[in-house]
């Protein structure tokens, strides 16, 4: 987008040049140079430059006296072609604050802050109106401002010091993906309406509720402190990734009908019934290290399963079936107490294992399916009982002739 069109804020075109000195680059100043290339492309890079603050001029690029003074130095560039900044980068830098003059830069659409000192950020940020993604990982953040852009889409704020989900989170209408690893969380807040994706690993959250969400896609909540877990009515939820937890239990996953990876490894739990709800669409099912005994019936009816984990469990048997799961491509079981497997077969793989389970399988199928009874028609049948008929007359009178001849002769 030229500025032919204006922006808002910009004020009226200017009709004369100032002549601008260039400004030597280093620290927290930045040349004349690269803010012109920025006004030329819409995107201004200073990431990883030792920066403690942000310089005044990066505030002010879309004010018209700053525009006109950095336009008139170069002959070359006219004012309407140059493009508000859309795109800003301050990551890998030590910046320790953000001014509320930020809030001139209206017309971002990225503000990426990442791996910085903030301990705060202002609540002017509420005033960039069409910023789409905010990067504030690895800073020092306890807290946010109450209220943030409307347009958010997507917003990383891992390796920080939070101890709780911001409420101001829950009221973005537009935020799809919420990124809060390796934080301090021990509890989830009220989720965002529409959010789509929720990473929370390396927290220390002890309990993970998750109900009655239209847009969730996928949870991720690996290694944290998790003992209680309910999750369901997620009609779109297709991945949930619960590793490394505190897990004994879990409640039935009730309505999550695109639910196809479930990631329960390295729990405490001692059943995979909270799985038979939503089996037909499982595709892949991890719940390796765990203390499992038995299977469900239920793992034998997901037609879709391709991976299967259930190592380092307790299992004394494997279901037969497994062997006539089609898309069953990969089974890991070593690490169980299993009786009737030797180690051989089960160190060759998934192949090997489900060749001996189908030789298991086989004499229950024929011992199931009984006798087979002939397919023959009732003229058939009458034919055979008339021969029948004739060979029983037939044999009556050989017997009486020999009863005769016997007499006779005696």
């Amino acid at each position: 987008m030229s500025r032919r069109g204006g922006i808002r804020g910009r004020g009226k075109p200017f009709a004369h040049h100032n002549k601008a000195k260039a400004t030597v680059e280093s620290g927290n100043t930045v040349s004349k140079k690269l803010l012109l290339n920025a006004l030329k492309s819409g995107t201004l890079n200073l990431q990883n430059r030792d920066m403690t603050i942000i310089p005044d001029d990066v505030y002010k690029l879309n004010d018209p006296e700053l525009l006109q003074n950095l336009v008139g130095a170069d002959d070359d560039l006219k004012w309407w072609e140059t493009e508000p900044i859309n795109k800003l980068y301050l990551c890998s830098n030590k910046i320790t604050a953000i001014t509320p003059a930020i809030a001139g830069l209206n017309s971002l659409t990225l503000l990426d802050l990442r791996d910085n000192q903030l301990e705060s950020v202002p609540e002017e940020l509420a005033q960039l109106e069409v910023l789409i993604r905010l990067e504030l990982s690895h800073n020092r953040l306890t807290s946010l401002p109450s209220s943030l852009g409307p347009a958010l889409q997507q917003i990383s704020l891992n390796n920080n010091n939070f101890e709780a989900m911001p409420p101001a989170l829950s009221r973005l209408t537009a935020l799809e993906t919420l990124d809060m690893r390796e934080n301090k969380m021990t509890t989830l807040g009220e989720l965002p309406p529409n959010l789509r994706s929720l990473v929370v690993d390396d927290n220390k959250l002890t309990a993970l509720n998750v109900e009655n969400h239209q847009s969730l896609k996928a949870i991720t909540a690996t290694n944290n402190v998790i003992n209680s877990c309910r999750v369901g009515n997620l009609p779109q939820l297709e991945v949930l990734s619960l590793r490394i937890n505190k897990l004994e239990f879990m409640e039935p996953l009730i309505n999550c009908p695109e639910l196809r990876e479930i990631l329960v490894g390295k729990n405490f739990l001692s059943s995979l019934d909270f799985v038979e709800p939503c089996a037909a669409a499982i595709t892949v099912l991890d719940s390796s290290d765990n203390k499992i005994s038995t299977l469900p019936e239920a793992i034998t009816s997901m037609s879709r399963l391709k991976r299967l984990d259930v190592s380092n469990n307790d299992l004394n048997n494997l279901p037969p079936q497994l062997a006539i799961m089609d898309n069953l491509a990969s089974l890991s079981v070593e690490g169980n107490p299993l009786r009737t497997i030797r180690r051989e077969i089960i160190a060759k793989g998934t192949n090997a294992i489900k060749d001996y389970l189908r030789l298991k399988l086989a004499p229950a199928s024929i011992e199931e399916s009984g006798p087979t009874i002939p397919d023959i028609k009732p003229d058939e049948i009458m034919m055979q009982t008339k021969t029948l008929e004739l060979d029983t007359t037939s044999l009556m009178l050989s017997l009486s002739v020999c009863i005769a001849f016997q007499q006779s002769v005696t």
